[in-house]
């Protein structure tokens, strides 16, 4: 090729890169993103010039934001971002105090905005519209020293304001409050209950995390140590609730008083228990129970309470609010970074798998049962965990 014909390709090469490239970054940033912010409080107006914060995460991974503030009607608009099925786009925006966001985060695919409504509440401090739907006891595992126990269950904020505690009004930023047995430790969220908003109290522990109208699904665990084969266990309330439910293994004794419910038995994973049910319970009202047959040692020692939480980064606490809100949000978004009180002893990784799997069934199985999740989804995670705890089960076996 003569020198004249080199120099004429080399012109419409770059001519022809000339014209890709403004269209390549064009079609990488021509995102948008087109919202709402409603103020579900009766009579309240809409948020105006409220600043709203759009977390960008790529795989998980925060990589960015972008800040924007609402217009009179509380709409806002977003431009310039790029479509992706790995970039989630998560907004959230801080009205009276509290963080509010989407049920779910955006991804857009380039071909139409994508839309997102975040409503917002008035705040009130006073706790009258709260109450526990329905609250369970769980007793997960029974050892010759302790027993393991979850409490798992929906709180309500019937109102359509915000229950954020003012310490001027309530004596204290706390919310939410639980009481555990005398003696209780190694107390854990599971779900539902922001770690950097928990503290201990002398009789259990407290979250200063506001309650935003609607449901919420709690859980946590502790240990519970004990010195003989029976044990009396008393649970009490801060709040209403509608019905509880204390699970009993099938191999441990129960004496209940009058007027709590025997329905029967129930399977939770994969573990037959006896169900005893109070209804209506007010607060402050007191359960009690004496558990029989434990398998107790002469010589245990109950320790001291402990709120055993973990500590996490920021980028850490928004992959894990994103991945709940992903899956149906249970709690809110300030999430995960709480001081360490008391430090567990350290099972084998099989063993806390085993735990944490046989857990999960048992949440899955609660849910299912109160109508959370429909039973073409509890089937098949139901099944994948059943599946997965026997692989543990044979895979000890073999190693024994």
């Amino acid at each position: 090729m003569n020198a004249p014909a080199r120099a004429l390709t080399l012109v419409l090469a770059l001519a022809i890169l000339t014209l890709l490239v403004p269209r390549q970054a064009i079609a990488q940033e021509n995102g948008l993103i087109e919202g709402v912010v409603s103020n579900g409080t009766a009579g309240a107006a809409p948020p105006a010039d409220a600043e709203v914060v759009i977390h960008i995460l790529q795989n998980r991974v925060k990589t960015g934001e972008r800040r924007v503030r609402t217009d009179a009607a509380g709409r806002f608009r977003v431009d310039g971002l790029a479509p992706g099925a790995d970039l989630l786009y998560f907004p959230i925006v801080q009205y009276g105090g509290v963080a509010y966001y989407p049920d779910r985060p955006v991804v857009l695919d380039g071909a139409a905005p994508g839309r997102t409504e975040i409503a917002v509440y008035e705040p009130t401090p006073r706790p009258d519209a709260i109450a526990f739907d329905r609250l369970n006891m769980l007793i997960m595992g029974v050892s010759p020293t302790a027993l393991s126990i979850m409490e798992m269950g929906a709180v309500a904020n019937a109102a359509d304001r915000t229950f954020a505690a003012d310490p001027q009004v309530t004596g204290s930023a706390r919310t939410l409050r639980f009481s555990l047995p005398p003696g209780a430790i190694d107390v854990t969220p599971q779900a539902g209950l922001p770690a950097d908003s928990l503290e201990s109290t002398p009789d259990g522990f407290a979250s200063t995390d506001p309650v935003r109208p609607g449901r919420r699904e709690i859980a946590f665990s502790y240990d519970l140590p004990y010195t003989t084969s029976t044990l009396d266990l008393a649970r009490s309330f801060a709040f209403p609730v509608g019905a509880f439910t204390l699970y009993v293994p099938s191999d441990v004794g129960a004496i209940v008083p009058d007027g709590i419910a025997v329905p029967g038995t129930a399977e939770l994973g994969g573990r037959k228990y006896r169900q005893y049910v109070v209804q209506q319970i007010a607060p402050g009202a007191e359960v009690r129970v004496r558990l029989t047959n434990l398998p107790a040692p002469l010589f245990a020692r109950p320790r001291d309470l402990g709120l055993a939480v973990v500590g996490a980064t920021a980028a850490v606490l928004l992959a894990f609010l994103l991945l709940a809100v992903w899956r149906r949000r249970t709690g809110s978004p300030a999430q995960l970074a709480q001081p360490a009180a008391e430090i567990a002893p350290t099972a084998a990784p099989d063993s806390a798998e085993r735990l944490a799997l046989v857990r999960a069934v048992a949440q899955l199985d609660e849910r299912f049962a109160a109508g959370d999740v429909d039973e073409s989804a509890y089937r098949a995670e139901r099944a994948e965990r059943k599946a997965r705890l026997l692989a543990l089960a044979q895979s000890s076996a073999g190693a024994s």
